[in-house]
């Protein structure tokens, strides 16, 4: 399955994208390797993230559509931009999707994660409502 560098990388990571750059509306738990809902203060931190994006993604396009002459940019920037313009796209996309179905998400990753850890011969102990709380090694 996945070596313990493999797993510690991606927990890493998810810690990076959760924890500190917040890109993620989630809170990830590294000793439990678990992702929590997060809080009010981190959800308003991914919101100015996403209108970051949106804004961004409105400037390529609007950018792109009022060149004045498409024939005199050079091929390399004329690439460059339509790429920006996907990525940021894409990146909407994403907070779209993690808007709508941010619990099912973390539902999943976490499943993920408890499929993982079994087959990597960690167990995860159950607390008395039967949710995995971490890996006992």
């Amino acid at each position: 399955m996945l070596t313990e560098r493999a797993i510690n990388m991606l927990s890493s990571v998810l810690y990076a994208g959760c924890n500190i750059l917040k890109f993620f509306p989630f809170v990830w738990d590294p000793v439990d390797f678990r992702l929590r809902p997060a809080p009010s203060s981190h959800l308003l931190v991914f919101k100015i993230h996403r209108c970051c994006q949106h804004c961004m993604a409105i400037f390529s396009i609007y950018r792109l559509v009022n060149a004045d002459n498409w024939a005199s940019i050079p091929d390399r920037q004329r690439v460059l931009h339509v790429v920006w313009i996907v990525a940021h796209c894409l990146a909407i996309v994403c907070f779209i999707q993690f808007q709508k179905t941010r619990t099912e998400i973390m539902n999943f990753i976490n499943s993920l994660w408890v499929y993982i850890l079994k087959h990597r011969g960690w167990f995860c102990s159950r607390n008395k409502m039967g949710n995995a709380r971490g890996p006992i090694k």
